[in-house]
């Protein structure tokens, strides 16, 4: 079983294994998600920073962004995955893979690799980017990764991580350390999570255990018997980056998996939190996981225990999207599954410990330029949020106020004819 050679491993490098209860050695912050929900309130853009600047990612016949496609940031790239024609069994269609942007003006620079089969290619254009270097890793053949550099450049290749079968692409990498989530999927018996840290070639540096299985030689390959339907999580903020699904089996309890993100990286820290679960820790090798913030969802959270056991109802909160920066935490929930008539997002302020939500809908007011509201999806690693909208939101939001005024960096998107390229808010 896969949870059982992982446990393995930790145990022969003598890991500390704890539960997602364990002492740790400072005390966590609390986000008081039931008490900002029941009481909700404006939030601003001057909330999160000083200046809001709009981007737009420059339209050429060579930088199409397709109908489905997602952004990833860095200091100072924005890298855009366009995956909406993706074939079966590792190959890809035209217009899929990875554009690089300037992150300060829009402005395109290059691709990122190719798809295929090649001793360069990548088989799916999912990528994981350090940060510090702008180094991009994915996927390719022949248990593979492939490695450009964010100008383009083909760096070379080396093994996949070996742990397991099932062992996911690096979440992080940080200059040469792959560091990866290891999950059960619903269904595969006792919660379970632990985060892998793997040498560039697939060699196993530490494994640090968040939750751990009471029984881990349930944890078999994901079954449903009968028949079942699929219900997809997008998020409740616009265009969002989250995601999640829940598996819909006939006569019997739902299963969900989460739409929050299990590790991220907030600064110099990597955080990491068991979907259904409510407490963030902070991971490092060689060392035991500390909690680091505490969601109250006021006894009403719905909870790894309850999936599989009992549907979501109105009643069950359930965090959907989790934005992090330094200063400050922001989140979205839900009462119930996918209910976005019912969702909220929620600021919270490490330095005042205070935690504020406003329905999802409104997002956070920009008293700044006056213009439409600002929706956060992503952090860049120096701490600025950025939000993503089109040139149909903008449209949209002049119908509805058509007294605005429009930015003077967003007049060409507002007039032009054709459908430019979305356009990437910051606020610093």
């Amino acid at each position: 079983m896969k949870a059982a050679f992982i446990i393995t491993v930790g145990a022969i490098i003598g890991i500390t294994l704890i539960t997602g209860c364990g002492d740790t050695a400072k005390e966590a912050g609390t986000v008081d998600v039931a008490g900002a929900i029941a009481n909700p309130t404006e939030l601003k853009v001057s909330d999160l920073g000083k200046t809001i600047t709009y981007v737009p990612l420059a339209t050429t016949d060579s930088s199409l962004v397709g109908q489905s496609w997602g952004v990833t940031v860095t200091d100072d790239l924005a890298l855009v995955r366009n995956s909406g024609s993706i074939m079966a069994l590792g190959t890809t269609g035209n217009g899929v893979g990875v554009m690089a942007f300037s992150l300060a003006d829009g402005r395109y620079l290059n691709h990122v690799g190719h798809g295929g089969q090649d001793g360069e290619a990548y088989m799916l254009p999912f990528f994981t980017v350090d940060a510090k270097t702008n180094i991009l890793t994915f996927d390719a053949a022949n248990d593979k990764r492939v490695k450009y550099s964010g100008d383009g450049r083909f760096l070379g290749t080396y093994p996949k991580h070996i742990i397991s079968a099932s062992t996911p692409r690096p979440t992080i990498v940080d200059d040469t350390i792959g560091i990866t989530a290891l999950q059960n999927l619903p269904g595969q018996g006792d919660p379970y999570l632990s985060i892998i840290f793997t040498s560039e070639s697939g060699r196993l540096l530490d494994s640090i255990q968040i939750v751990s299985a009471e029984n881990p030689s349930l944890m078999t390959f994901f079954s449903i018997d009968g028949g079942m339907t699929f219900d997809t999580f997008d998020g409740f903020i616009p265009h969002s980056q989250a995601g999640g699904m829940a598996f819909i089996q006939q006569g019997k309890p739902s299963l969900y998996r989460s739409p929050a993100p299990s590790l991220w990286s907030v600064g110099n820290e990597y955080h990491a939190l068991m979907g259904f679960t409510d407490t963030i820790y902070s991971v490092a090798m060689n060392r035991a996981p500390e909690a680091t913030l505490i969601f109250d969802m006021g006894g009403q959270g719905y909870s790894p225990a309850d999936n599989g056991k009992r549907d979501m109802t109105d009643k069950d909160l359930m965090i959907g999207e989790i934005i992090e920066s330094p200063s400050t935490l922001i989140f979205g929930v839900s009462k119930g599954w996918n209910k976005k008539d019912n969702a909220f997002i929620g600021l919270y302020d490490k330095k005042s410990a205070t935690t504020r939500a406003t329905k999802a809908s409104n997002g956070f007011v920009d008293d700044l330029g006056g213009f439409m509201p600002f929706f956060p999806v992503t952090t860049t690693p120096d701490g600025r949020y950025v939000g993503i909208i089109t040139q149909e939101d903008i449209a949209k939001w002049m119908e509805e106020h058509p007294e605005a005024k429009v930015p003077e960096s967003l007049q060409e998107i507002v007039d032009s004819e054709e459908e430019p390229n979305p356009v990437l808010v910051i606020v610093k």
